[in-house]
């Protein structure tokens, strides 16, 4: 089996460039085609022998990338598409029974369902942020409507992948996002107190930071014990916001805004954290949940697809539907006054499932059957 493998950007996604050098190791040949990379990560590929560079430069990558795959037709078997990158090349060679290669693509951001519960909140996001959704949902489009399989990152994005592009139920398939449980573990003597409350990712309304802050001021009136941490950068349009936000709250001591941290950093504050608390209203598949939970750290999440692809059956976090502060406040001091049997048994089948299906060596295994169960199939075409 020959694999391409477009990801642009690869020094951003550490962890997904390490699980695809794992799935070289279960596939004939796998090209990873990207725009840049850095010496130190370009090194550590190079241990994997079936695992080969191709490096455009940024400006031309769809031109470059197009006429690559297009001088290889015939000896490629898959061609897998993440952000749109292969746009021009699926929507010229599909849907058609008469490819040689079936095309896949791995919508890590549904941008229909940003646009549908997210932005009609009438934030004002800017117009760069805006414009940036919109040619990346003119993508999916051009990608989803000519792909062989369409893998979301968790059980419900499909239905939006359907009604946004009329893509049939069957060429729709969730999987697990990665996580490098190398890096992010449970610590080896759990805190005896969890009075902390942790978010870390983009400090904005999107990520539902309005909702967080209104249930830790309940929180405070209610007499809880608790501190809570902002850790990432604030979006730069919503700086004046956050600071009207932190003022209402009223929480003086309590609230931390650590600003950005260095990635290295970021173990040690899952692993201190009591609560790991993520009111987003709309994601893919949030990396920092994956690895708060692989640190066994107790996670409450608002009820979305994105989250339910982490713990579709809800064993290990709790779930809020909404962004109703009140529900939030409940389910956050419910999280904080658990026991301590129930939290470590929560911490430790968190972990566990991670590990099991979340891990580098989990998810690139798992493509490797997909990318089976794809080629034993007829390519997709319009007359079905």
């Amino acid at each position: 089996m020959r694999v391409v493998f477009g990801l642009p950007g690869v020094d951003r996604y550490h962890d997904r460039v390490r699980m695809l050098a794992r799935l070289s190791q279960r596939v004939e040949k796998l090209w990873l085609l990207t725009d840049s990379i850095s010496d130190t990560l370009s090194d550590e590929l190079a241990q994997y022998p079936r695992l080969e560079l191709v490096v455009f430069d940024w400006a031309r990558f769809a031109q470059d990338s197009f006429t690559w795959l297009t001088e290889r037709e015939g000896e490629v078997d898959i061609v897998h598409d993440t952000m749109g990158c292969f746009a021009s090349y699926f929507q010229s060679h599909g849907p058609s029974r008469h490819r040689s290669a079936r095309l896949v693509s791995t919508l890590y951001t549904n941008n229909w369902g940003w646009f549908h519960r997210v932005r009609r909140r009438r934030m004002d996001f800017g117009i760069s942020y805006v414009g940036q959704r919109v040619l990346t949902l003119w993508k999916d489009r051009r990608v989803c409507r000519n792909a062989d399989r369409v893998f979301v990152l968790g059980p419900g994005h499909e239905h939006d992948i359907i009604a946004a592009h009329g893509v049939p139920v069957s060429r729709v398939t969730w999987i697990p996002s990665e996580v490098n449980t190398e890096r992010f573990y449970p610590p080896e003597t759990p805190a005896v107190t969890r009075p902390t409350i942790l978010f870390t990712g983009a400090i904005c309304r999107n990520k539902g930071i309005d909702t967080l802050l209104d249930a830790c001021s309940l929180l405070a009136e209610r007499g809880e014990e608790f501190s809570l941490r902002l850790v990432g950068r604030v979006l730069y349009w919503e700086e004046q916001w956050l600071a009207d936000a932190c003022k209402s709250a009223g929480l003086g001591e309590r609230l931390t805004l650590t600003g950005a941290i260095l990635y290295e950093s970021l173990l040690w504050e899952y692993q201190d954290a009591g609560v790991f608390a993520f009111p987003s209203r709309f994601e893919g598949s949030p990396r920092s949940l994956r690895e708060a939970v692989a640190c066994g750290t107790s996670a409450v999440v608002t009820d979305i697809p994105g989250h339910r692809g982490i713990d579709p059956h809800g064993e290990f976090m709790r779930f809020v539907q909404g962004n109703d502060p009140e529900l939030w406040a409940d389910a956050l001091s419910s999280a904080l006054r658990e026991s301590s049997d129930r939290y470590q048994r929560r911490a430790e089948d968190g972990a566990a499932h991670m590990r099991s299906v979340h891990s580098l060596e989990s998810v690139a295994g798992r493509l490797a059957e997909l990318y089976t169960e794809v080629l034993a199939e007829p390519a997709w075409s319009v007359a079905e």
